[in-house]
């Protein structure tokens, strides 16, 4: 481990003596004895310590006249130390300042690595910005009439296809629809389905949906994206006499039951009962979910305001 600089003890004494007097060779002794320590001592730490500490500091002489450090002049900072004192043109290139012949200072390197960053930021935002298309210079020609108010996510999908933006699968998994009866519909008889307010009458509002888009002409839900999707269905129905043989089901795509009561549930006449239904199916993209009920017979079941569809994808 190499020594440091540390505080020099100084051992000299001054002693008087008499005017005139004899001097004694006892304290003459001592006192070169002193002074030839402390000089020791300054020449251990000037010569053997502070010298070798300041030799690589620039001192005017390295380099260009014009662009010359100092750190002996102007003191020491970032501006008057060397990165590295032994680069050269050949050596550690990387640390040597070749418009002013001298390596560089701390500040003058600093300062080149944040113009490089700068640099490397600033093409990466060009490339980046020459990839993505503004809205005028995608063309989306709908040549079968595909897309409507009801269906613009398709749109958008085919607007990042045709931009070449890769469809980010987390803003496509965030998929939902929920719908209401705001106004009881005409009670029905048979098989029927049951958020259709194109043949049974009364409102049906959509609450929120992203993804999964319903029509309310049919009471049918569309699937966007093939996954794993939840429904929670609460529906409060009134039927015209209590019956035993009620079934209530999903159908998916009109034909392929996915889920029914097995035809044995019983609904109650002349006050409204509620039906929770809670279940999670796989979908693929574009399949067609509709909610249905068949009555008993020659009964009829009424669907009440506030019954609610909800259907989330969530895998």
């Amino acid at each position: 481990m190499a020594e440091r600089l540390e505080e020099i003890q100084i051992q000299f004494q001054k002693r008087n003596a008499r005017k005139r007097g004899p001097t004694s060779s006892d304290q003459f002794n001592d006192t070169i004895e002193e002074i030839a320590h402390d000089f020791a001592e300054f020449n251990t730490q000037w010569n053997d310590l502070l010298i070798p500490l300041t030799a690589q500091l620039p001192d005017g002489s390295e380099g260009l006249i014009a662009s010359a450090v100092d750190a002996f002049v102007d003191g020491l900072d970032g501006k008057t130390v060397f990165t590295d004192s032994r680069a050269t043109s050949v050596l550690n290139t990387l640390y040597f300042n070749t418009a002013a012949e001298r390596p560089n200072t701390i500040f003058e390197q600093l300062d080149d690595v944040y113009t490089t960053i700068n640099l490397t930021r600033e093409d990466l935002e060009n490339q980046i910005s020459n990839k993505i298309l503004t809205a005028s210079q995608i063309s989306v020609i709908d040549d079968a009439a595909l897309y409507s108010s009801v269906n613009v996510e398709d749109a958008l999908e085919e607007v990042m296809i045709r931009a070449n933006i890769a469809v980010s699968a987390t803003a496509l998994d965030l998929q939902y629809s929920s719908v209401t009866y705001t106004v009881s519909n005409t009670a029905q008889a048979g098989l029927h389905t049951v958020f259709n307010t194109g043949t049974n009458g009364g409102t049906v509002v959509v609450n929120a949906f992203n993804g999964i888009t319903f029509n309310s002409g049919t009471g049918e839900f569309t699937i966007l994206n093939t996954g794993t999707y939840k429904i929670d269905i609460a529906a409060y129905l009134l039927q015209s006499t209590e019956a035993t043989a009620d079934v209530l089901r999903l159908n998916k795509n009109n034909g392929t039951i996915v889920w029914d009561t097995g035809g044995n549930l019983a609904l109650p006449s002349g006050f409204p009962g509620l039906v929770s239904v809670s279940v999670i199916l796989d979908f693929t993209a574009a399949d067609v979910i509709e909610f249905e009920a068949d009555s008993d017979g020659a009964d009829t079941i009424q669907t009440i305001q506030g019954s609610t569809f909800n259907i989330t994808k969530i895998a």
